[in-house]
Formats: C-alpha cells, structure tokens, sequence
C-alpha cells in the first residue's frame, strides 16, 4: 500500500468527517438549507476517499457519484441503499444551493443527518477493515 495514497485516503476521509461535523453545527442553529449543503459535501469527500484506494478520480461531481456505484455499489461492496443517500443527497444540495425560496423543513434535514452519518460510517468501516485507515 502506497503510504501518499493512504494519507490522501485518510486526509479526505478526515475531511468527509469534518464536513459532517459542520454540517451538524449549522443544523443546530437552524441554518436548514446551509446544513444541507455541508452534508452533502460530507458525502462527496467519504466518496473521494473511497476512490482513491482505487486510483480513480473525476473532475465532476456526477462522475464522482457515477464512480462510486460502478466501484463500490454494482460490484457488493456497498449496499444500494448507500447509492440512494449519495443521490438524495446531490438532489437536496442542488436544490439548496440553486432553488429560489425553498425551505428545508427540520426533520427531513434530520432524517438527511441520520443518513449521512450512516454513510460515513459505512465508509469508515470499509476503510479500517482494508486498512486505508487506523
């Protein structure tokens, strides 16, 4: 195992974490849409990753998404239920970040919190157990 690719996995995985941690904060202060946002970014970041104990890489956040369910969902690694919170989560933030007058309501961001912090576990899991992290 390449030692600059296990810190890049850990330093983005940190970084996924962080996100969350964000995330977390602003939803605590009733920041809804901003939240959103952060939690998505959370899972883009676990993603990232996850795609760099494979070599794989995308200057998009669609290819990045599409990496994610071809590596890691079709082939069993991650459960599908996995590529349903990556893409509720792309839908939520572009509708945070680009819809005039929405409003989040608080439990739907908790129940989007709940499923991101399942995700980054998952994703923590995953990493321990082949050894990309600690």
């Amino acid at each position: 195992m390449n030692p600059e690719r296990k810190a890049l996995v850990k330093y983005r995985y940190e970084k996924s974490q962080n996100t969350f941690n964000v995330a977390e904060t602003l939803f605590n202060a009733d920041q809804y849409s901003h939240a959103v946002n952060r939690y998505y970014y959370a899972v883009f970041y676990a993603i990232r990753a996850l795609l760099a104990t494979v070599e794989l890489e995308s200057r998009k956040h669609s290819g990045t998404i599409a990496l994610f369910n071809k590596r890691f969902v079709k082939t069993g690694l991650f459960a599908k239920k996995y590529s349903e919170v990556v893409r509720y989560c792309f839908e939520e933030r572009s509708d945070a970040d680009y819809e005039d007058f929405r409003v989040f309501e608080k439990q739907e961001v908790e129940d989007l919190s709940a499923d991101v912090a399942s995700f980054l576990q998952a994703v923590g899991e995953y990493l321990a157990k082949t050894q990309w992290i600690d």
